[in-house]
């Protein structure tokens, strides 16, 4: 039996539209732009013009009430029309800053 995506999540996504810019291998002089189309304690759904291949380590920055640095790896990418237009993304080491972004949105 196929478990779906929605099964296989831990923890509840919340819908977002929070801006967000990202780089991969921690490279700052090359920033890319998304926006989160939903977040969880353990990835988020980001959608940009630039996606990176499965498994690629990347460092997202969060800019809401302050700049969030979250280390992160890109789980899946997704083609609409013949492009690809957004990474599913797994938080490999949630800091407690973060965990308390998180805990802020779903208390809202």
């Amino acid at each position: 039996m196929e478990v779906s995506n929605i099964e296989r999540r831990v923890s509840e996504r919340i819908p977002s539209s929070i801006a967000v810019r990202f780089t991969y291998n921690r490279l700052l002089d090359s920033l890319y732009y998304g926006t989160v189309d939903n977040i969880s304690r353990n990835g988020m759904l980001v959608r940009t013009g630039t996606c990176f291949p499965n498994h690629t380590n990347i460092t997202l920055f969060i800019y809401k009430d302050r700049i969030l640095m979250v280390n992160a790896k890109v789980k899946r990418v997704i083609k609409a029309d013949g492009f690809y237009r957004a990474m599913g993304i797994e938080v490999t080491e949630p800091s407690e800053e973060y965990l308390d972004f998180i805990d802020g949105l779903t208390n809202k």
